[in-house]
C-alpha cells in the first residue's frame, strides 16, 4: 500500500468517525427503541396504509407485538410459535386465506426460506402481501438455530414468485460494528454515550433489510 493511499483511507475513516460523533452529541432522534430496532420508525409510514378494518393479517415465528401495535385497525393473528407451527409446512392454514403475512427476523432460522416463502405465497389472497424482515450485518443467534443471512439479491431470488418486490435496508458500520459488540439490547441512549450513534444509511453495511413482495 502506497503512503498516499495510506493516507486517503486514514482520514476517509477519520471524517466519518467526526460525523459520528456530531451525530452523537448534536443529533436528537425521536427514536426510543433499541439501536437494533431503528428502521421500526420507517416502517411505521410504510405500513398505514394497510392500516385499515377487514384486512385479514398473521405474524409467525413469535412476536414482539411492534408491528401489531402498528397495524391496530387490522384482524391480526400470532401463530404459535416454532416447533408448533412451522413455516415451512403451513397445512393446517387454508389458502389464499390472508391479506398480509409478517416475518419479522424469522427466516434466518428455517432451514428451507425457499419452502417457508412457497408456503406463504399460497396462503396469502390474490394481491396479498409478505412484509419480512431480516438481518444482514448480525451476529449469529440460535433460536433454535440460525442458518442464513440475506441481500438484495437474495431476497429478490426468495421471492421471483411474487409479482411484486419491494426492498430497504438501514444501517451502518458504526451501527454493525456496535450491534455485533454489544448486542441486540444496544439502546439508542447507550449508543450515544459511547459516540456511536448513527441513523446515517449506508448501502454497503445494512443492519437488516425488510420487503414487501405483493402475490
Amino acid at each position: 500500500m502506497s503512503i498516499w493511499l495510506f493516507i486517503k483511507i486514514f482520514f476517509s475513516y477519520l471524517i466519518f468517525r467526526l460525523k459520528v460523533a456530531w451525530d452523537s452529541i448534536f443529533t436528537r432522534s425521536t427514536i426510543h427503541h433499541k439501536y437494533s430496532r431503528a428502521y421500526y420508525s420507517i416502517l411505521i409510514n410504510q405500513l398505514k396504509v394497510y392500516n385499515r378494518p377487514g384486512l385479514k393479517a398473521i405474524e409467525f415465528g413469535g412476536s414482539n407485538q411492534v408491528i401489531k401495535n402498528i397495524l391496530s385497525e387490522v384482524d391480526y393473528q400470532i401463530a404459535p410459535n416454532f416447533p408448533e407451527v412451522d413455516i415451512q409446512n403451513l397445512e393446517d392454514y387454508s389458502s389464499e386465506e390472508y391479506d398480509l403475512v409478517i416475518l419479522d427476523n424469522v427466516l434466518e432460522h428455517v432451514e428451507n426460506p425457499f419452502k417457508a416463502i412457497q408456503e406463504i405465497h399460497r396462503i396469502l389472497k390474490p394481491g396479498g402481501t409478505l412484509l419480512a424482515i431480516v438481518p444482514f450485518l448480525i451476529y449469529i443467534h440460535p433460536t433454535p438455530d440460525d442458518y442464513w443471512r440475506f441481500t438484495e439479491s437474495g431476497i429478490r431470488k426468495l421471492c421471483e414468485n411474487f409479482s411484486e418486490v419491494k426492498i430497504y435496508y438501514w444501517g451502518n458500520r458504526v451501527a454493525a460494528g456496535l450491534i455485533n459488540k454489544y448486542g441486540f439490547d444496544l439502546t439508542i441512549k447507550q449508543a450515544r454515550f459511547l459516540l456511536g450513534f448513527s441513523l446515517r444509511n449506508e448501502k454497503a453495511y445494512p443492519v437488516n433489510y425488510w420487503f414487501f413482495a405483493k402475490k
